[in-house]
């Protein structure tokens, strides 16, 4: 006789968070900055990536891990084959994977952080919503892009871009600081949730890359989720716990920025 087995959600869940925190890890170090935060990034892909883009597309051949590309899904594809596959082989051997949530957290807050803090400074000098060119100046309005078209107009008021800019660098130093972290990562999460859809809407090229901010953002405050939707919807009082302490924490707060 066939005995049925009750399926255990909760062993699932845990399963694949652990899977999604060491993505993340993985998409944190191996999606190519373009400030060239860490130089291996590119050698790493190129041997990932290229065998498998020769194999299946060899009108592709050139290297562009760029947002929205072929290759950055190829790669985010790959990072996330490999991360089930070191989750399942830990859970066989039965590893302790707990043990390192708190340094892969400390390492995904750090790079919410980090990514907030140059792209608000982006905005602060101007290097990001520059003022447009003038061949899109030039050109009729009905026909331009809907991404240039919001990026020129964006960028005609500095004002805005400041704001925005220093809204973004403010909310970094809050994750940084462990007392507000929480509070900071809500604020973040809103910041992403607003850019995803803003890049969905104008059809702007980080799309990808917006959308794997967010649900690392989202991953980091999951455990406080359902305190949150609670005071803000069902009107629990509720208190915040402070995440786990990072293995930088013992450093002055000028060192950690």
């Amino acid at each position: 006789m066939f005995r049925i087995v009750p399926i255990e959600y909760e062993r699932i869940w845990r399963f694949a968070t652990h899977v999604f925190y060491l993505f993340g890890l993985l998409g944190s170090l191996f999606i190519p900055f373009r400030f060239h935060l860490l130089p291996f990034q590119l050698a790493v892909n190129r041997f990932v990536c290229a065998p498998i883009m020769a194999t299946f597309f060899p009108s592709k051949s050139n290297i562009d891990i760029s947002s929205d590309s072929l290759w950055l899904s190829l790669l985010l594809g790959f990072l996330l084959m490999v991360s089930v596959v070191i989750v399942s082989f830990s859970w066989i051997i039965r590893v302790n994977s707990n043990r390192f949530k708190p340094l892969i957290n400390s390492v995904l807050v750090y790079y919410i952080a980090v990514i907030l803090l140059k792209y608000g400074f982006d905005k602060i000098t101007k290097s990001q919503f520059y003022l447009p060119e003038p061949n899109t100046l030039f050109t009729p309005l009905g026909q331009l892009p809907k991404d240039a078209l919001y990026w020129s107009v964006i960028g005609l008021s500095y004002p805005f871009s400041l704001v925005v800019g220093i809204t973004e660098a403010v909310v970094s130093l809050l994750i940084i600081v462990r007392r507000t972290r929480v509070f900071g990562l809500l604020l973040s999460a809103g910041i992403l949730a607003h850019i995803v859809l803003l890049n969905l809407s104008f059809h702007i090229s980080v799309k990808v890359f917006s959308l794997f901010l967010l649900g690392v953002n989202l991953l980091i405050l999951q455990p406080f989720l359902r305190d949150v939707f609670g005071f803000f919807f069902l009107q629990k009082t509720t208190s915040l716990s402070l995440l786990p302490p990072s293995p930088l924490g013992n450093l002055p707060i000028w060192r950690r920025v």
